[in-house]
This record gives C-alpha cells, sequence and structure tokens, in this order.
C-alpha cells in the first residue's frame, strides 16, 4: 500500500500503481488502531485495509451487525484500456491492460462470521468497479469480515541448485497471493508475468540458464501446483507443451 488518501488506497501495480476508491465516504470517520487505518460512515460497518509481508494489501469489510450494507464497491482508476475480468469459475479477477498483461490481482472472495464459519460471497464486475456481495443470514454470527485481496507480486525468493549429471534446478519461493492463482482461468497470463518478474529480479549472469523448459514448469504451477510451498524447476528437462507439462505434474 503506498498511501491512503480519504477513501482512495493507492496501491503498487505491475505499471506502478492504482488508485481504489473504497466503499466509504470521502469525509468518513478515520482511525489509527496499531498502526493500522479503519474508515467508517457508522457504526454499522468498517473498512480496514491492511498491507501484508508479500506486498499485497487485504481490505477488510467488517460487517459488526446485521444493518451493515451486505454489497461493498471498489472503483478502480486505471489506465485506458485496462478491463477487470471475473473468473465465473473461483470467483477471482484479473485487471488486463490494452496488451492482455495483467496489471493486478484480486484473489477469489472469502467471509466469515464471528465464530469462523464461511459467509457465502460473491464479486461482480461492473465496469470499472469490483463488487463484493455477502449473503447473511439468522444464523450469521457477528462482526463478519470480508476480504478483497489485491496483490501484485509473485516472486517472493529464488534460488539455484545443481544436480550433478543433470543440471541445474531453479527453486522459487512463490509469494502467498501467487499460490491463490491455482485453478484460475488466467493462470497462463498470470504465469506469463511471473516469469516476467522473476527474470528482472535475476542477475544478468543467471538469466542464460531460465530456458523454455523452465518456464512452462513455472506457468505450468501457477496454474495446477500453486499450493506447493516451493515451485522446482528442472531445466534439464525436454521442453513439452501446456498439456504434457501438466499431465506430468508440472515436471
Amino acid at each position: 500500500m503506498k498511501a491512503l488518501e480519504g477513501n482512495v488506497l493507492i496501491v503498487d501495480s505491475a505499471t506502478g500503481a492504482v488508485s481504489v476508491t473504497l466503499p466509504v465516504s470521502s469525509n468518513a470517520d478515520s482511525a489509527l488502531i496499531e498502526g493500522v487505518p479503519v474508515l467508517s460512515d457508522g457504526e454499522s460497518s468498517d473498512i480496514v485495509p491492511v498491507t501484508l509481508e508479500d506486498g499485497s494489501v487485504a481490505i477488510h469489510s467488517v460487517m459488526n451487525d446485521a444493518s451493515a450494507p451486505t454489497s461493498y464497491r471498489y472503483t478502480f482508476n486505471m489506465d485506458a484500456g485496462t478491463r477487470l475480468v471475473l473468473d465465473e469459475k473461483d470467483g477471482s479477477v484479473v485487471a488486463l491492460n490494452a496488451e492482455g498483461v495483467p496489471d493486478f490481482f484480486v484473489a477469489a472472495p472469502w467471509a466469515t462470521d464471528a465464530n469462523g464459519h464461511p459467509v457465502s460471497t460473491s464479486y461482480t464486475v461492473e465496469g470499472d468497479a469490483l463488487v463484493q456481495h455477502v449473503q447473511v443470514d439468522p444464523s450469521t454470527a457477528f462482526p463478519v469480515v470480508a476480504d478483497p485481496w489485491l496483490g501484485i507480486d509473485l516472486v517472493s525468493s529464488f534460488y539455484w541448485s545443481y544436480i550433478a549429471n543433470n543440471g541445474y534446478k531453479l527453486n522459487v519461493n512463490p509469494t502467498p497471493f501467487a499460490r491463490t492463482i491455482t485453478g484460475a482461468l488466467a493462470y497462463q497470463a498470470v504465469g506469463e508475468a511471473g516469469w516476467s518478474e522473476l527474470y528482472n529480479k535475476m542477475p544478468s549472469t543467471q538469466r542464460p540458464r531460465m530456458n523454455a523448459s523452465a518456464k512452462g514448469q513455472y506457468i505450468c504451477h501457477m496454474g495446477f501446483a500453486g499450493f506447493d510451498a516451493q515451485w522446482n524447476l528442472e531445466t534439464w528437462k525436454p521442453a513439452k507443451s501446456a498439456a504434457r507439462w501438466i499431465a506430468s505434474g508440472c515436471n
């Protein structure tokens, strides 16, 4: 999170920064509690943006009681040609620029009540706005926390290891946010973005080791093996099609 200006949150994106108008008025009450901003238009709900260790931002919508709104609108100020694309399968969202390159991502929606029970929730996209809908019922225990999770960094760290008689293995530690992409329809585009990020973070003397085989394994992990804490890319393996990487477990 770069800054919070009134009800506008400025967060990192692949192209620099993107601003998000939060679901509170511009003159909402604001307090800083243990270093975390809390915004509110009344007593029934609060908006609490929190920066996580990997640079992503969790925007907690806290429904304090049954009178709280059940829809929360987040409006993005994006570059011309950039659009929000909703994954109908898992509910996640990717912002794609005019060239189809991801600018930032929003993880699949979630919400829980005071007893830790999941609460039904979903996103809709309305132009440049993302709306989170929360469905409570008489059994719901308040407060309820719903959480859009925005991120851009996909690579936490990496290192090389050398395997005798084979060659170099690239060991990638994805960010927690990157691991949420598994199963999303946009995994290919996100995988390309992650590979580009990895290339840019790699020392120039090591970049020649980043071959087509390693890239194929990386993108496969992004889409189908993201829950692994570390993605091991075996550069000595022959390059093959995406379908064959999936069939072989991404290695």
